[in-house]
């Protein structure tokens, strides 16, 4: 019963809007008066916009603009803001630039600078940052000169948007603080919730999620305070999305449904799409896959619709897993041509954008020239129909008066001169401006044809890109048999540490995990690294180290620390690296040197430690030193809490560890990527990190084991701890038995 009332209201309340909007268009066709007849067709197109009836708002819009040769620059802001909402964005640039020029010619600059920030704004969600960031900086700076604290508030809001999307969060945090300080003393609710909101989504990109969390819950707050509106979907789908990555599905389940329901209500479909999209990706990792689809469906819907490509690639690649996970590879495999499709068109969609911009520019042209001919037309019949009436008074008058008669003869000789001249310029101008919209004609087929050129291009600089991402593959692969020979193999290793084993799984085809050894007459030394990121990047930082290496090697240096400051140096000069720059890449590094002649070793590390099971119970490393710490059943060799490259300690050297050990002794060296692996279930619910602790009581149970039987152990448990989620870093274990 009160689903139905509700759904009476609201048909109510549309019938009560669209007889009023008709009812002022009735209205104004009536006024005679030009200035309250504008005042009430703005008044429709206001009402029409308001209640969400775009397609009526443009229809008025453009009843106004063939009606009236100067509306305002009133009019204009609405219809830029009218071109926005429906995702016309150049023609939303060329309104809100006539809208600036018309109120700095009427002496509004306020209202100039705030027309230039919405344009700016445009820009940006076009991706054209250089030139949104341009303008929102010049309109911020006027704005702060002359006190318009509105336009200051809303021009920083669109700059740390801008520097938010170019990841420079520091300087994004700054503006929307100063966006807020602003909004608070002009109470403007909408822009401080807004930075609140977009404080959170900063923190949630730098992985702060329980920070991001705080500031989303309190835009949460700021906005139930104005009202529920449409801004509180996004708010909803932000928090939910904080609550995912914070591993609580339940609650992000929770928060994705409540944006789903204000998408719905206020029938915003973006948020339609893209909660039932992040429902849809939840519930197929919970493997329930009807229901996901019935999410996605309605997604898929939507973005059709919209003809919003992005979205239905998107969502095509998740129902393509879904129907994977039901077994229907049939259907997967539809679905997965459709992603593949769509994403493919993206590359298209700004050439298509321009060609249907220049069409509308055109019909526009068009209309205002026959607009203006029309009245041309009307104004000529005034004229004849004027000197028609006058011809019959004057032969009237003549027929009683024939002294009159004359004189009126003489004045409608000169009236009729003077009315031919008027009518010759008259049609003079007429045909100038045919010529003139022929011309424009022209230019226009000229346009489409330099348009079908590019488009010639484009498809060309497509294949190209194609053959050129086939020949970069293939030159990753190259490098991959390159690093593989910088690499020592088995063989070498063997030679230096007759029982080892070595566990290295590269994330992509080659990677930043990398070993060395060296042995020379006095001593062995083996050393595990973990470069910054993976992939080229990485491989590009695991062959410096290799490099470095052997050069320290040739100066027989047996001091790890030492060994350790020497190779931090020549990174950080190899690199350049400055405490100022945003250049932090190095490696997280271990190191231990054997005596060949004692059983004693000595390590260091740059944030990586080694562990050591011991095989006698009477053992010396708890007494050796303090950095050596026995947790799990071994004992941890802990490292200097700094990388090998540029930190704020610097010129702080690398701590040497020296200890002795008894043969039959295991130690174990790694990386961060075992430990930091998803898994434990396929469910990303419950999927969590393997964790450090974990790998230390792994170590403890194979330590007795063969060094090849445990090579095969650390494999089996790690792939069954992955399971079906994706590997996410570099992997790398090495277990070396003393002698």
């Amino acid at each position: 019963m009160k689903k139905a009332l509700f759904i009476l209201l609201v048909f109510c309340t549309l019938f009560v809007f669209s007889n009023r909007t008709d009812s002022l268009l009735i209205s104004a066709s009536k006024e005679k008066s030009e200035a309250k007849k504008l005042k009430q067709m703005m008044l429709a197109f206001e009402m029409a916009f308001n209640s969400n009836d775009l397609m009526q708002a443009n229809e008025i819009a453009l009843k106004i603009r063939k009606i009236f040769s100067d509306p305002g620059p009133d009019f204009y802001f609405s219809l830029a803001t009218l071109k926005d909402h429906v995702n016309e964005l150049d023609s939303a640039v060329y309104f809100y630039s006539i809208t600036a020029e018309l109120y700095r010619e009427i002496n509004k600059p306020e209202n100039a600078l705030y027309a230039e920030a919405q344009k700016g704004y445009v820009y940006y969600k076009q991706a054209k940052y250089e030139e949104a960031l341009q303008i929102e900086m010049e309109v911020f700076k006027t704005s702060e000169k002359k006190g318009f604290k509105p336009v200051i508030a809303k021009s920083s809001m669109y700059i740390g948007y801008v520097l938010r999307d170019q990841s420079d969060f520091k300087k994004a945090l700054k503006y929307f603080k100063m966006a807020s300080k602003y909004a608070e003393e002009i109470g403007d609710r909408n822009i401080f919730c807004a930075c609140l909101n977009e404080t959170g989504n900063i923190y949630n990109m730098l992985q702060e999620y329980e920070k991001a969390l705080e500031f989303h819950l309190e835009a949460m707050e700021c906005q139930k305070e104005g009202g529920e509106d449409v801004s509180m979907g996004y708010i909803y789908n932000d928090i939910g999305n904080d609550y995912l990555f914070l591993d609580n599905i339940e609650e992000a389940l929770k928060y994705f449904y409540l944006s789903l329901n204000i998408g719905r209500k206020f029938e915003n479909k973006q948020i339609i799409i893209v909660t039932n999209l992040n429902i849809g990706t939840i519930l197929n990792s919970r493997a329930k896959y009807g229901e996901a689809l019935n999410c996605l469906d309605e997604a898929l819907n939507e973005s059709v619709k919209l003809n919003l490509k992005q979205y239905v690639a998107s969502v095509c690649e998740v129902i393509s897993q879904s129907y994977a996970g039901m077994k229907n590879f049939e259907k997967a495999y539809e679905y997965h041509i459709l992603f593949k499709q769509y994403n493919d068109s993206v590359f298209n969609e700004e050439k298509a954008g321009k060609l249907a911009e220049l069409n509308t520019l055109f019909e526009t042209e068009m209309m205002n020239r026959e607009n203006e001919l029309l009245k041309k037309d009307n104004n000529l019949k005034d004229l004849e129909n004027k000197r028609q009436s006058q011809l019959i008074n004057s032969l009237i008058i003549g027929s009683i008066v024939f002294t009159a008669f004359l004189i009126v003869i003489v004045v409608l000789f000169f009236q009729k001169k003077k009315a031919n001249i008027l009518l010759e310029k008259q049609n003079k101008e007429i045909r100038e401006q045919k010529e003139e919209i022929s011309k424009k004609n022209e230019e226009l087929l000229q346009q489409q044809e330099e348009i079908r050129a590019i488009n010639d291009q484009l498809s060309l600089a497509f294949s190209e890109l194609t053959s050129k991402n086939t020949d970069i593959i293939q030159s990753i692969e190259y490098a991959q048999t390159i690093q593989q020979a910088i690499l020592p193999d088995q063989q070498a290793v063997d030679m230096v540490f007759p029982e080892n084993f070595i566990f290295h799984r590269p994330k992509d085809i080659i990677g930043g995990d990398f070993y060395w050894v060296f042995k020379n007459e006095n001593y062995r030394c083996f050393v595990a690294a973990d470069c910054t990121g993976h992939g080229v990047p990485g491989a590009m930082m695991s062959m410096l180290g290799v490099s470095f290496l052997n050069e320290i090697a040739a100066q027989n240096i047996s001091d790890t620390g030492k060994i350790l400051n020497i190779l931090r140096e020549k990174i950080i000069e190899t690199l350049k690296q400055k405490h100022d720059k945003k250049t932090k890449d190095g490696m997280d590094l271990s190191i231990c040197i054997f005596s060949n002649n004692t059983r004693t070793m000595s390590f260091s590390g740059a944030n990586n430690p080694v562990f050591i099971v011991p095989s006698q119970m009477e053992n010396s490393y708890s007494e050796s030193n303090e950095k050596i710490k026995q947790r799990d059943g071994l004992f941890e060799l802990t490292p200097d809490k700094m990388p090998i490259g540029i930190h704020v300690n610097r010129d702080v050297p690398f701590f040497t560890v020296t200890c002795s050990y008894n043969p039959g002794d295991m130690l174990y060296l790694s990386s961060d990527g075992f430990a930091d692996q998803f898994g434990g279930s396929d469910d990303i619910r419950t999927a969590r990190k393997y964790m450090n602790k974990k790998l230390r009581e792994l170590f403890v149970s194979i330590a007795q084991a063969g060094l090849a039987e445990q090579k095969t152990l650390l494999e089996k448990e790690f792939y069954n701890w992955k399971g079906q989620l994706g590997q996410i870093d570099d992997v790398l274990v090495v277990g070396i038995r003393l002698t």
